[in-house]
């Protein structure tokens, strides 16, 4: 039986300062905690854990004094850390995990572990001495065996600490810690029973965890038309008339024989412009500074039309390549297999050739590629595939840099409402069943429930051409013309 002299499962309500008081509520009582947060994005087990930030270059910590009476300590800790972040631990600076100092377990350098411990979940245990220089046993676990027996990496290394009064653990930013454990000097073990969890709010990247079925979206649908750069789009409530030409470039030439012949550009640019009669003036104002204050090197800005059902492309819709061509532009895939087009069924189709098991198709935006589509916090989002068996569709949501911020799955459709921080929404199917073909299906994207599976009217990137305006207080009418963008430049 392991000696267990301090454990803490912190699992405190979302979100709630941790205190050296409320700790208490969940096992033993810290010494010490600042800047640290109960969170519920992740868990080895139970509610949640705790997660430590990092604000005005100032880390997270957690601490725990060690009692005097034992010559020797062990400890265990359950840990994730996110793409940017960061972890001391052990006795403050007997471990490193992609601090200033890198990876290192006391002496011995890890830095050929990162790929096995950075966005993945793993797990920590240590055994040292309290007093003298002495040597530190460490064992890792990860992966398949985060709650298994046998370590998947081991090492005894010096201490670079020759004194140890206090556990610490400090992180940031977004790290998480759970299931802290000390013991008097043996090996904690694993949770007996536990299964890591992962909910929509984890911030990282969760390459190899597979996120289990969410709740559906809760959040209102989006319903009026949202206009504004990518990720300060709002609403103008106030219907108007709307006038969509697609530019199809079409020309024709008719020879002296009489023939004609016909051209059209293949990819046509689209034109929409609004005419308000009775506009307040806080709508007219966030058209105004939309038309001529750029928040954008290429003074691009989004529009989400409510007339749009689908705002999949024309051929992400139907699972076709570009009309008239072998071109895949429309979709990205990673893994093995050959992203290519067949004829299915007497119709043109992008396939998937021999695609391996855990391989990503990604549905990519004209303008923003694989970050997606544009959205923001609190919108509802659904994704819908058609006849796509043995694939597991998920919706992945990326701040501004492109990172992502959290991945919602289910089967044959998913949805979910944007987190927090959220700007772009990526489609994307992870196989699931090995097969000779994967014939891409069609899908729906929406920000409101849909029913059927209606064509894509895609949702471009738009350019503001023209703007006129009449004055009526307190009323405006206001007319905007934007046409479709593929590309920028600044002049």
């Amino acid at each position: 039986m392991v000696a267990v002299i301090w454990q803490n499962t912190f699992d405190g309500p979302d979100g709630t300062s941790v205190t050296v008081a409320n700790s208490a509520d969940y096992g033993d009582a810290l010494f010490s905690a600042v800047r640290s947060y109960y969170t519920h994005a992740w868990s080895a087990s139970g509610a949640g854990c705790v997660t430590l930030t990092e604000t005005d270059n100032r880390s997270g910590e957690v601490e725990v004094t060690v009692p005097s009476s034992v010559a020797t300590i062990g400890g265990r800790a359950y840990l994730y850390i996110p793409p940017l972040g960061w972890a001391n631990g052990g006795g403050l600076d007997d471990a490193a995990f992609g601090n200033a100092a890198g990876w290192k377990l006391s002496a011995q350098d890890i830095t050929s572990l990162e790929p096995e411990l950075r966005g993945k979940p793993f797990r920590a245990e240590w055994i040292r001495p309290l007093i003298g220089p002495g040597q530190v046993q460490w064992r890792l676990f990860w992966g398949s065996n985060l709650h298994g027996t046998v370590p998947d990496y081991e090492v005894t290394a010096a201490s670079r600490r020759t004194t140890l009064d206090e556990t610490v653990w400090v992180g940031g930013p977004g790290m998480y810690l759970d299931e802290l454990v000390l013991t008097g000097g043996e090996w904690p073990g694993p949770l007996q029973s536990a299964s890591a969890r992962i909910t929509l709010s984890l911030t990282g990247d969760l390459t190899g965890v597979d996120p289990p079925p969410l709740p559906p979206a809760a959040g209102p649908p989006v319903e009026s038309l949202m206009i504004g750069p990518l990720g300060d789009l709002r609403e103008v409530a106030e219907r108007a008339p709307v006038s969509r030409t697609p530019d199809l470039g079409a020309a024709e030439f008719t020879s002296l024989e009489g023939r004609v012949t016909v051209s059209r550009t293949r990819a046509p640019a689209r034109r929409v412009e609004w005419a308000w009669d009775r506009l307040l003036p806080r709508d007219r104002d966030w058209l105004a500074e939309v038309a001529f204050l750029s928040r954008t090197l290429d003074s691009t800005v989004c529009v989400i039309d409510p007339a749009a059902r689908n705002l999949a492309g024309v051929e992400q819709s139907r699972g076709a390549p570009v009309a008239g061509t072998t071109s895949t532009a429309p979709y990205r895939w990673e893994g093995s297999g050959t992203l290519t087009t067949a004829t299915v069924d007497g119709r043109s189709r992008a396939v998937i050739e021999n695609p391996a098991p855990d391989g990503v198709l990604t549905w990519v935006h004209p303008y923003y590629w694989e970050r997606g589509w544009p959205v923001m916090p609190g919108w509802p989002v659904y994704l819908r595939a058609e006849d796509m068996p043995g694939v597991r569709v998920e919706l992945w949501f990326h701040d501004p840099d492109g990172s992502t911020l959290a991945i919602a799955s289910g089967t044959g459709e998913v949805s979910a409402d944007a987190p927090s921080g959220a700007v772009t929404v990526s489609p994307r199917a992870v196989a699931t069943t090995p097969t000779d073909r994967l014939v891409v299906g069609g899908i729906v994207l929406s920000y409101a429930p849909q029913a059927g599976f209606p064509l894509g009217d895609g949702c471009p990137v738009y350019a503001v051409t023209g703007w006129s305006e009449e004055p009526d207080s307190p009323w405006y009418s206001v007319k905007v013309g934007v046409v479709e963008a593929t590309s920028g430049a600044v002049r």
